[in-house]
């Protein structure tokens, strides 16, 4: 579906507590994209009264909000994990393709612009199976530094110790993603292991240039060191690499 005959994208932004002190900048770097056509969707994940104040993103009529809230539907808020609360936003959204963005994140105005420009020089056949990728630039209080993946990444390459694509800078088709969803039987290297069923039925593209702002000591980087994260994500993802062999042995 497009947003008022323009291609449109929706943004996918699940909130946990922790992220409640940096949730104004993040939605704040949605709300300054160049790009105008999207739908920001805000899914509060975080357990407790406080995420009612997502609410209140939805009054700036200007914009194109929705945010889900367990305390003002009725519900007990629950903390159900990142992938459910996608996956409750995938179930939802009309929009040509999504994007995603942690809420201790931040957009770059050009983010959408970019993904945009990049579908356009796609052929029409080719854009109901799209995944796209780029940059990111990580960041704390007192500096920051450029991160460039691996510019022509092939499935396999998930499994290298080198290998990786920022969530924040992934564009995938919906139709794509309302057939794979997020596993959300896993805590961490959720977004690696959807880029792997993905990456079964379309080759990613990138995009040379730097998508958003990834902020350091992030909630998982704080849960999981970086190497145990990794060693455990690509354990997963040559379970499923030997199960696909297996049966297509069979």
């Amino acid at each position: 579906m497009e947003y008022h005959g323009h291609v449109g994208f929706s943004v996918i932004m699940p909130v946990s507590k922790q992220h409640l002190k940096y949730v104004d900048e993040a939605v704040s770097s949605v709300f300054n994209q160049i790009y105008p056509y999207w739908c920001l969707w805000i899914m509060d994940d975080t357990g407790c009264d406080a995420g009612i104040r997502l609410q209140y993103y939805q009054l700036h009529e200007e914009y194109n909000v929705i945010a889900s809230n367990d305390y003002l539907r009725g519900k007990t808020p629950k903390v159900l994990g990142q992938s459910k609360r996608r996956n409750q936003a995938i179930e939802q959204i009309n929009y040509s393709f999504i994007t995603f963005l942690d809420a201790d994140d931040i957009y770059m105005p050009d983010r959408l612009e970019l993904a945009y420009n990049q579908i356009k020089l796609l052929p029409e056949e080719k854009k109901g199976k799209v995944f796209l990728y780029g940059d990111c630039v990580y960041f704390d209080h007192e500096k920051e530094w450029y991160w460039t993946p691996q510019t022509n990444i092939k499935r396999d390459d998930l499994l290298k110790s080198d290998c990786g694509i920022p969530i924040g800078s992934v564009t995938v088709s919906t139709e794509l993603m309302k057939k794979y969803r997020f596993n959300e039987k896993l805590k961490i290297g959720e977004d690696w292991e959807l880029y792997w069923r993905l990456m079964g039925e379309v080759e990613p593209v990138y995009i040379p240039q730097a998508h958003y702002l990834k902020r350091v000591g992030s909630t998982t980087c704080r849960k999981f060191p970086m190497s145990l994260r990794r060693w455990w994500v690509r354990h997963h993802l040559r379970k499923l690499a030997e199960k696909e062999r297996y049966e297509a042995s069979a």
